[in-house]
């Protein structure tokens, strides 16, 4: 592959006021690192703005705190330029414009969070089985809220039994016999 210019621009987005970087690369693949608290993830949640049926409602939470706008503008620059260009006005949708041809695939704790969530995986753990989309936990999801709920009509159904049986042992008390039609019909 030959070498290309990236072209990294962000202004108040998370900590980055004013984040300017430019490097010539010669692979498509780039890893962001950094210290805690650097502002990666902030980095990496702009990025997940530009893939499909991304989830845009916490954008706002990406816009740096004392600042009603944010810009992200990621350049690739070869021959011609390719841009990714995103801008957040609080309270409102973002504008994301690309048209660099590419896919984004993020990985960070959000990613980890959506997709791995199904095997309980513990940040500290290892990972069991295979990755799974975020439809298929949305339906694990559903599955664990229908089994709760089904647990929960058992236990109201012991509990009726209960109050009729105790309603049966009250009445064969009081004289009530057991072969009439009214003892038969609390049944």
């Amino acid at each position: 592959m030959s070498k290309f210019e990236v072209e990294l621009k962000i202004k108040n987005i998370g900590p980055h006021k004013d984040l300017c970087f430019s490097q010539d690369l010669d692979s498509n693949k780039v890893i962001i690192y950094g210290a805690n608290g650097e502002g990666k993830s902030f980095i990496s949640r702009a990025f997940r703005l530009a893939t499909p049926n991304h989830n845009i409602d916490n954008a706002d939470d990406l816009i740096h705190l004392d600042q009603s706008t944010g810009h992200f503008n990621f350049k690739i620059i070869s021959q011609t330029a390719k841009e990714l260009s995103i801008t957040l006005n609080k309270n409102k949708i973002p504008i994301i414009n690309n048209n660099t041809g590419l896919i984004f695939h993020v990985f960070n704790s959000d990613y980890v969070d959506e997709n791995l969530r199904i095997n309980n995986y513990n940040p500290n753990g290892d990972i069991d089985g295979y990755i799974l989309g975020k439809e298929h936990i949305d339906l694990f999801d559903d599955k664990i809220e229908l089994d709760r709920i089904k647990s929960k009509i058992q236990e109201l159904e012991k509990e009726i039994d209960e109050h009729i049986n105790n309603a049966k042992v009250e009445l064969r008390k009081q004289g009530v016999q057991q072969n009439t039609k009214e003892f038969n019909s609390i049944t």
